[in-house]
């Protein structure tokens, strides 16, 4: 039986050069917030222009670091994906021509194709730019908290205070995501079945007059499983905007007792608009986070299908075991052979 590692992960080598360039963007975004709050209190405050142009060159060098590290970033991890994509369903179909002949007899070809098309399809989140982002989403949060606590510690513990309702409100929606998760990857299986069924069955449909009754049966499984896509876009939009509502609330709560504490002279101008800029930083984590946990939930299902169908013995392992069944035939059901040889 393969490893997770060498199911998931046969072009890891591939994956660390597009993490090493994503790890150089992300630094460099950490440090925007501070050139307005230099400029501010010390060039503007301080009436020192002659570090302007010094500073506007820093910050012009750090944008082009940013831009070029995450072009870098975006086309090796494409390439890393498709290339980690193509060797998963490879080993796949290499596994499946190893099974006996009774796997096939018990097995529809269309859910064959499920699994080695859609289902392998699924784990694109994992070899994506994305997986990798919610790490560095991570790491901006931490390195974002920890500045902004030095800045003010008072007025962080204040804007934290909606990130609770969030994990809340995850909790609640989870079970939720799950199961729509499970009815999108098995109904892309029951999509196979149908189109595979109905096209190869076509002479026999034809035969007997039924083609309307395969159009049908197509019609109604692609429409069900867009109902599913609809299903959990619907289940995302309620998440993200009840997520982006409360981070709106830590927005208001910063506006408020940030100005008042200028006012009160407590807090510099300068420091204010740095500290409005990294509780972006801190925030964007938290409202990116359920949909990184829905994609993640969607390739962790997608893996369990890939996983249980290359756990099946292969045929010259010398090992018994009965074929695994994962679908059935609607045309052979509703026409069997015997009443047409008759």
């Amino acid at each position: 039986m393969l490893t997770h590692r060498e199911i998931l992960l046969p072009n890891w080598k591939h994956g660390v050069l597009p993490v090493f360039f994503l790890l150089i963007a992300t630094a460099a975004g950490i440090l925007y917030p501070y050139f307005p709050k230099y400029a501010i209190d010390e060039i503007i405050t301080q009436h020192q222009y002659q570090k302007l142009t010094p500073l506007i060159l820093l910050f012009i060098t750090l944008v082009l670091m940013q831009v070029l590290f995450t072009y870098l970033n975006q086309v090796h991890f494409y390439r890393f994906q498709k290339r980690s994509i193509l060797s998963v369903q490879e080993r796949l179909t290499n596994r499946i021509f190893s099974y006996p002949q009774d796997f096939f007899d018990a097995n529809h070809s269309g859910h064959l194709l499920g699994r080695i098309r859609g289902d392998v399809a699924g784990l694109s989140f994992i070899y994506s730019e994305s997986l990798v982002m919610m790490l560095m989403e991570l790491i901006k949060f931490t390195a974002s908290l920890l500045i902004l606590l030095n800045l003010n510690r008072r007025l962080t513990l204040i804007c934290l205070l909606p990130i609770p309702f969030v994990i809340a409100k995850y909790l609640m929606s989870k079970k939720g995501i799950s199961e729509v998760n499970r009815a999108i990857i098995a109904e892309n299986a029951e999509v196979e079945k149908e189109l595979s069924d109905t096209f190869q069955g076509m002479e026999l449909l034809k035969s007997f007059s039924k083609e309307e009754k395969g159009k049908k049966r197509v019609l109604s499984a692609l429409k069900k499983y867009q109902d599913f896509e609809i299903n959990r876009n619907q289940v995302m939009a309620k998440f993200n905007n009840i997520v982006a509502f409360l981070m709106r609330c830590g927005e208001i709560l910063l506006m408020f007792f940030g100005i008042r504490e200028v006012l009160s002279g407590t807090f510099s101008v300068g420091s204010f608009v740095a500290f409005g800029l990294y509780i972006e930083y801190l925030y964007s984590p938290v409202r990116n986070y359920g949909t990184f946990i829905i994609y993640i939930d969607y390739a962790k299902k997608s893996y369990d299908r890939i996983r249980e169908l290359m756990s099946i013995v292969p045929e010259d392992s010398g090992e018994k075991q009965l074929p695994s069944v994962i679908g059935f035939a609607w045309i052979q059901s509703a026409f069997p052979i015997e009443k047409i040889r008759r």
